[in-house]
C-alpha cells in the first residue's frame, strides 16, 4: 500500500513538472525539420506583416461559402465572408430563395447589367465582371 502511495506522489510530481515546463515550451517554437532558424525568422516576419486574415478574396468574385438551412424563412448563408439572413438586403444583391443545397439570387454586375437569376452552391463564386459561375473560388 505504501508503495502505491509513493508511486502516486511521484507520478503527480512528475506530471506537475511536465505541465510547468510545457507552459514555457508552448511559448518557444519547436525546432523545424524543414527550415533553418534564419528561414523561420523570415517566415515569421512575413506572417506578421501579412497575417492570414489579411488574405482577401478578389472584389469581383461573389463567393458562397456556407448554407445553414432550417426552413424557407430560417436560414443563414455566408457571401464574401458576411453572414446573410432573410432580413439582410443590399442594393446590388437580392436573395430570391435558399434551399439546403443552393442559393438563388439576383445580382447587379459591375457593368451595371442585372442578372435576374443566379444559382450558387457552396464553394462557388460568381464573377461580377462577366456573370460566370466559377467552382472552388
Amino acid at each position: 500500500m505504501l508503495i502505491r502511495i509513493i508511486r502516486f506522489c511521484l507520478l503527480t510530481c512528475l506530471l506537475m513538472c511536465l505541465l510547468t515546463l510545457g507552459n514555457g515550451a508552448a511559448q518557444a517554437r519547436a525546432p523545424s525539420l524543414f527550415f533553418t532558424q534564419e528561414e523561420r525568422l523570415r517566415i515569421d516576419e512575413e506572417v506578421r506583416k501579412n497575417p492570414p486574415d489579411a488574405a482577401v478574396r478578389a472584389k469581383h468574385l461573389l463567393h458562397l461559402s456556407t448554407i445553414l438551412f432550417f426552413g424557407t424563412d430560417d436560414w443563414s448563408i455566408w457571401l464574401q465572408g458576411e453572414k446573410w439572413t432573410p432580413a439582410t438586403d443590399k442594393p446590388d444583391i437580392h436573395i430570391l430563395a435558399v434551399t439546403p443545397d443552393e442559393v438563388h439570387l439576383s445580382v447587379k454586375l459591375h457593368s451595371g447589367r442585372i442578372i435576374e437569376h443566379v444559382l450558387l452552391r457552396p464553394h462557388q463564386s460568381l464573377n461580377l465582371l462577366n456573370g460566370q459561375v466559377i467552382e472552388g473560388f
